[in-house]
Parts: structure tokens; C-alpha cells; sequence
């Protein structure tokens, strides 16, 4: 996006309020749930090949083979990739979970968002919108200058002091690991096109 307007680029890091549907041109709600079968069908669903995801950006990529360069569209082609690559995934987890039943692999299959005055939740929401914040001002300034925010974002996630620490303690109190909108406008729910 950057290379086709580099005067006008903002950084994309809100979250869908829908997600693609099982026929394509359709939505669905985003709906925060833990990680049943039902759950990861439904991901299965979203990331199939040349179904919704690979859909939404043939379209991109065809854009980009008219007017882009040959970066461009090699950089859409490896998020098109990607998501078969989710697809995979998730299918090995399918596979490898359907052997067992969800109490035996989730810690809490019942649970419930934290209320939002529940501290372990409020660190959870801190880490996140911290995340938020460094990858777009990494994604501003671009590549090279904003590497090392972009470095730091992905650094943030892991640990136990990062997002990932945050969303065990979270867990490990019974709660399901969720993430609030966040009213910032660089960061607020984003319509399907």
C-alpha cells in the first residue's frame, strides 16, 4: 500500500468487525469463543483456499498486476500464501485435536470474558494496545527506519513479561483470552469493503 501512495499511507491495524462468510461476498459477525471444534471449523472455513480469504485478494492482486510493480504483487502473492498456510495449520490441529475431547485440551472450555475492571485483563489490554502502538509507528516510518519498533511489537508478544505472559495469567485464572475494541481510531473495528 505504502508503494502506491507513499504520501497518503497510514498503517491498517484495526480489526475486523466481520469476518469472511462460507460463500464468498458473504460476512459474519466476529464472535469471541474458545477453541472447540466448532471454533476451529470455522477458521478452517474462513482461510480455505479460493473460497473468502484467497477471494478477497485475487481481486488486490489482479489491482496490483495492472498497476503495481513486481514487488507488489510477489508481496500480495506471500499473503495469499500465507493464508494457505493457515489453512494447513489449522487442518494439522483439526486432525490432531479430533482425537480428543475440548476438556482435555482447553483449560476451561466454559469460560467467560474477565470483566473490564479484572486486573489480569486490564494488563492484557495495555500489552495489546502497547503492541498496537509499535507496530504503527514502526509501519509510519517504514522500512528501514521502523524496523526496530517492528522488532520490539513482535518481541512484545512473546515472554512472560509480553502479551503472551499476559494472556496465560489470564487464562490461568479461568478466563477466556480476549481482546477489547479499542476506541482509537487507528486501532477501532474496520467494516468489510
Amino acid at each position: 500500500l505504502r508503494s502506491l501512495d507513499p504520501a497518503g499511507f497510514v498503517p491498517a491495524l484495526g480489526v475486523a468487525s466481520q469476518v469472511p462468510g462460507l460463500q464468498p461476498g458473504t460476512f459474519r459477525p466476529v464472535v469471541l469463543r474458545a477453541a472447540t471444534p466448532d471454533a476451529i471449523q470455522a477458521f478452517i472455513d474462513i482461510e480455505s483456499p479460493s473460497v473468502s480469504v484467497d477471494g478477497l485478494y485475487s481481486r488486490i492482486l489482479a489491482t496490483l498486476e495492472d498497476l503495481g510493480s513486481d514487488e507488489t504483487e510477489q508481496t500480495i502473492r506471500s499473503v495469499m500464501a500465507d493464508g494457505e498456510s493457515h489453512f494447513e495449520t489449522f487442518s494439522f490441529v483439526q486432525e490432531w485435536l479430533d482425537r480428543h475431547t475440548p476438556a482435555m485440551y482447553l483449560t476451561n472450555p466454559a469460560a467467560g470474558i474477565a470483566p473490564a475492571a479484572n486486573a489480569l485483563h486490564k494488563t492484557l489490554q495495555q500489552e495489546y494496545v502497547a503492541l498496537l502502538e509499535r507496530l504503527f509507528n514502526g509501519y509510519t516510518l517504514g522500512i528501514p527506519a521502523g524496523a526496530p519498533n517492528i522488532n520490539a511489537a513482535r518481541n512484545a508478544m512473546l515472554g512472560n513479561t509480553g502479551l503472551d505472559g499476559a494472556a496465560a495469567a489470564l487464562a490461568a485464572a479461568g478466563f477466556l483470552v480476549a481482546f477489547d475494541f479499542i476506541a482509537d481510531a487507528r486501532f477501532a473495528p474496520v467494516n468489510h469493503p
